[in-house]
């Protein structure tokens, strides 16, 4: 009797047991399921937040790049103005100093006491040189070497100072240089030449006739004109 009394607990031993840990797998089983729920709608929130994030992101992009393009296109419009303005002042600096150089005899003659019939523009490295009193009385009286500044500096190029220096320091002096025995050389060596070249023309013409008595070769012409 004892024997199936400790038989009968051991079976509503083993049932119970076999029900718990049923129930230990149902609860296991219930909360993977609201495990992956809830990482699911995890990853739903998270990827939500981002498309989100992104959406604000292109929305502050487009707002910078339209900011960008406004600043930009203000930055260059005031860039022209600038260059327009700056070309313009330029232009009328250019112009100015061009009429201030081709007035420069009328507005420095009283200045100066000048004619300025005397004045003799040459351009580098002096604007003028004046021969003063040589067309009223045909003789000079004096030689301005005179550079026209038309800025608000007067300060000389290295050019225009060692003009000056030379001026200055009496550097000066009269050359005439007469090219007559130059053109005589240059001639010469003309002559020479196109008469060593007729030779050796007629040097070839004579070997040609001796070679090819029977043929009539025309002469050589030296120089020839042809009339249309």
């Amino acid at each position: 009797m004892l024997e199936v009394i400790l038989l009968f607990i051991v079976i509503v031993l083993a049932l119970v047991l076999y029900h718990e840990r049923a129930k230990v797998r149902l609860i296991q089983q219930e909360f993977e399921m609201q495990k992956r729920a809830l990482e699911e709608q995890l990853r739903r929130e998270i990827a939500a937040r981002e498309e989100l994030l992104r959406r604000e992101l292109a929305v502050k992009e487009e707002q910078l790049r339209k900011e960008a393009e406004l600043k930009l296109a203000e930055w260059i419009k005031e860039k022209e103005r600038e260059i327009r303005e700056d070309a313009i002042r330029r232009s009328v600096a250019v112009l100015l100093g061009r009429v201030g150089e081709q007035m420069a005899p009328l507005l420095m003659s009283r200045e100066l006491n000048f004619d300025p019939r005397d004045c003799r523009y040459i351009g580098t490295p002096v604007d003028y040189v004046v021969f003063k009193g040589l067309s009223d009385r045909g003789e000079v009286e004096e030689i301005l070497f005179v550079e026209v500044k038309t800025g608000k500096s007067s300060s000389l190029s290295e050019r225009e100072r060692a003009v000056r220096k030379a001026v200055e320091n009496k550097r000066v002096r009269w050359v005439t240089y007469n090219l007559r025995g130059a053109v005589e050389k240059i001639g010469t060596f003309l002559e020479q030449d196109i008469k060593s070249v007729v030779e050796g023309q007629m040097q070839e013409r004579l070997r040609d006739r001796a070679q090819y008595p029977a043929e009539k070769v025309p002469e050589p012409a030296i120089f020839s004109i042809e009339n249309s």
